[in-house]
């Protein structure tokens, strides 16, 4: 039983003719009748009684009428609201985001967005970017941010925003005389602070060392921390260096708390990407906060 079926008997019944709906639909009459012979025999009854050029209703079709009425107006009804709902920009949106993006990037965007679309309720979850990319995969996500790429075919990857990892110091003992640019030669025995393997940072830092032919195994790694305000404090502490993010470190550097530096020879650029599933059907909010973000970001305009 299809809406156009049920439109096409409502007309005939006001009409009382199959010709006169026939041209008020702007079809032919046998189609009018065609439409009809299917929706009576799915039903297993006569709707009309034909009587040469008019037809009227049988008790089967007086009964079937109230029905009709009562499915296209929740027809239209459901229309209206899935109109107002794509109007209105409301509903759920689910981001993922690695650390950078959740902490940095997204807080920001996110108040401009809501103070556009106040009826938008967002959850943030942060995690790794594997993680983050295991969500958008697995539908979790509407979509996600992150720091390093996947080889998932599923996926859609759009460059946002360019990011530049940074070598962090404490600010006392032999670290107040180093200067800017580094080489690898002068950090490598030193202890190092490291985020988890499976995070963006980490792989682009190990991925650079290995393109200059550096062993990472190597390194003298003294702990591994999930949380970026854990390592910088640890650094700020003296325990050791770091490499992290530039945009992660601007307050602690200005308040003094941290020295930052820049590698001679060692390439620790980096982008940030839009993440999601090539098979998802978004939402309104998703589709527009999508949108927001592309207009937003520097690598896409």
């Amino acid at each position: 039983m299809e809406f156009k079926q049920l439109e096409t008997f409502l007309l005939v019944t006001k009409c009382g003719s199959f010709t006169e709906a026939a041209k008020l639909l702007y079809i032919s009459q046998p189609t009018v009748s065609i439409q009809i012979g299917a929706l009576e025999e799915e039903l297993g009854i006569k709707l009309f009684e034909r009587q040469g050029k008019e037809t009227s209703l049988t008790e089967a079709g007086k009964i079937f009428l109230k029905y009709t009425n009562q499915m296209l107006n929740i027809q239209q009804k459901a229309l209206a609201t899935i109109n107002k709902y794509q109007q209105e920009i409301s509903g759920r949106l689910t981001i993922w985001a690695s650390s950078i993006p959740a902490d940095y990037i997204l807080p920001s965007l996110i108040t401009k967005f809501i103070q556009q679309y106040p009826k938008v309720n967002i959850e943030i979850f942060q995690a790794g970017s594997q993680k983050v990319w295991s969500a958008v995969q697995n539908y979790e996500a509407d979509l996600g941010i992150v720091g390093a790429l996947d080889k998932e075919q599923e996926i859609n990857a759009v460059p946002l925003l360019k990011d530049k990892l940074v070598l962090i110091t404490p600010v006392t003992g032999k670290y107040k005389d180093w200067s800017s640019p580094l080489s690898l030669e002068d950090i490598l025995k030193e202890p190092f602070i490291l985020r988890e393997e499976e995070s963006g940072t980490q792989k682009t830092f190990i991925s650079a060392l290995k393109n200059k032919g550096y062993d990472p195994k190597k390194l003298n790694i003294s702990v591994r921390m999930e949380s970026i305000e854990a390592i910088k404090n640890t650094v700020s502490a003296g325990l050791g260096l770091s490499v992290i993010s530039k945009m992660a470190i601007t307050k602690e550097v200005k308040l003094g708390l941290i020295k930052q530096f820049e590698f001679a020879d060692l390439e620790l650029d980096r982008n940030f990407y839009l993440i999601t599933h090539k098979r998802k059907i978004f939402s309104p909010p998703a589709d527009k906060f999508r949108e927001f973000m592309l207009n937003h970001a520097s690598l896409s305009k």
